[in-house]
């Protein structure tokens, strides 16, 4: 999960309590950033490949570029290009906004996982 370090101590033992249960959290603060991004009118997933999409799930599970290669047999700079494709495409910084933004998007975790607060911000 995603916590701010400027996060409330409320906040906090919220996010170790859920993830201390094995529960994803992800600070609300940050999924209203990365859901207010600006962006295309269609789906701007649509303009991943289907490898790109793989990476951008696996970067939603938490997986480092070691894993993710591991997992995809492909090599670490493989899915550095990947994830490089992935931020440029969809317009975003670094890799913890995609995972957010893959999760925001149904990817990565199961939406009956992720905590109530979040489950707000997204819809």
């Amino acid at each position: 999960g995603y916590i701010l370090k400027e996060a409330l101590p409320e906040e906090m033992i919220t996010a170790l309590r859920l993830v201390g249960r094995g529960r994803p959290y992800y600070d609300p603060a940050v999924m209203q950033l990365v859901m207010q991004r600006p962006g295309k009118e269609n789906d701007p997933l649509s303009d991943l490949t289907e490898r790109e999409r793989e990476i951008l799930d696996a970067l939603a599970r938490g997986m480092s570029n070691k894993e993710i290669a591991s997992t995809l047999h492909v090599t670490e700079h493989t899915v550095k290009k990947h994830v490089s494709s992935i931020l440029s495409k969809l317009g975003l910084k670094d890799r913890t906004q995609a995972a957010l933004y893959a999760v925001a998007h149904g990817m990565g975790t199961p939406f009956k996982d992720i905590s109530v607060a979040t489950r707000e911000v997204i819809r």
